[in-house]
């Protein structure tokens, strides 16, 4: 399996970063992660990263609740179509930050089509209300992405390079 021992790592980080984030409204990590791991290891590994993240992270902060589902698929939607994505688009910001303004607001739609369901109010007044934190988040991971995403991606290769190393000299041993 490919990227088997990345998947933990990405998870956790984004979990933790988005906790740390949390007092900050609608400025979250996990889209970078989630779009790293679908770049990087394909769909499942992308849907995987940014499902769990948020789970874990939800968890964690104490925000678990009936929008929590979409929040998690839509969160995995994310990183399961940068699956999809040209690996190459790792090393171009500008395509990176066209990518993430795109599949935040994708994101933002789904989040907020479900809050009539949760909430009974009109799905013009959540898209209403939403807006404010929709462009936070857009804005947010539209400068975010393009900036740490290359840097993540090289720092994960130097890594690996050296637990593969490591694991043959222990092997050898």
């Amino acid at each position: 399996m490919k990227g088997k021992f990345t998947l933990p790592a990405l998870v956790s980080s984004a979990a933790v970063a988005r906790a740390i984030m949390a007092g900050i409204p609608n400025l979250e990590p996990i889209t970078a992660f989630a779009m790293l791991a679908g770049l990087r290891y394909g769909p499942i590994q992308g849907f995987l990263t940014g499902s769990l993240a948020l789970l874990l992270s939800d968890l964690y902060i104490g925000l678990p609740g009936p929008w929590t589902f979409f929040t998690f698929s839509a969160f995995g939607l994310v990183g399961f179509i940068s699956g999809f994505l040209p690996k190459s688009y790792i090393k171009d910001r500008k395509k990176l930050a066209t990518s993430a303004a795109f599949l935040t607001l994708l994101y933002q739609v789904i989040v907020n089509s479900a809050w009539p369901l949760i909430t009974g109010q009109s799905l013009l007044l959540a898209t209403i209300m939403a807006i404010p934190f929709a462009a936070i988040q857009i804005i947010g991971n539209t400068v975010i992405v393009p900036l740490c995403l290359p840097h993540a991606a090289l720092f994960i290769d130097v890594v690996k390079d050296k637990v593969e190393e490591i694991s043959k000299a222990v092997y050898l041993t």
